[in-house]
């Protein structure tokens, strides 16, 4: 009496190997797409938090400006600003894509920056250093961007000296 052999055939063996390599590659698209959001959220979390932190500093110094306001156009500001320690000279500008606090980096990747300085009637100063004494608020847009990922942020001051 022979025995019957039960083994797999190459042909069984082969359409199993297809079949997992089908659910397998099925699969490793949603994973991949997991990726990508991800590292879209994580390039767009580091955006907003860079671009935050610079203007927020930004702000929190131009509301402390004291006369005379040294430069003041479209793309820089310079002024002094008191506060506990004393009175500083600080300039914003933009160079290359580094926000530029005098000489120091305060945000790189920055696309555009752009100041608005109005007086009380809210209508645009076009020769603010002129009449630095109406300066009633000043508009503040920084566009940056990382990883793809670009943002503008805008906030506006209320220098308190002026």
């Amino acid at each position: 009496m022979l025995k019957k052999n039960r083994g797999v055939s190459l042909v069984e063996l082969v359409v199993v190997i297809v079949i997992v390599g089908v659910l397998v590659g099925v699969s490793s698209m949603y994973i991949v797409e997991t990726i990508n959001l991800w590292q879209f959220l994580t390039y767009r979390h580091e955006v907003v938090a860079q671009g935050r932190g610079a203007l927020m500093r930004m702000i929190r110094e131009m509301r402390q400006i004291a006369p005379p306001v040294s430069a003041a156009n479209s793309a820089s500001l310079g002024f002094n600003y008191t506060d506990a320690s004393g009175t500083t000279a600080v300039t914003y500008q933009l160079s290359g894509t580094n926000l530029m606090r005098n000489s120091d980096i305060l945000a790189a990747n920055v696309n555009s920056l752009n100041f608005t300085y109005m007086d009380s009637a809210s209508s645009i100063l076009a020769t603010p250093v002129a009449l630095p004494e109406q300066i009633y608020r000043i508009k503040v847009a920084l566009g940056i961007s990382s990883g793809g990922q670009s943002n503008t942020l805008e906030s506006q001051v209320f220098p308190r000296n002026y």
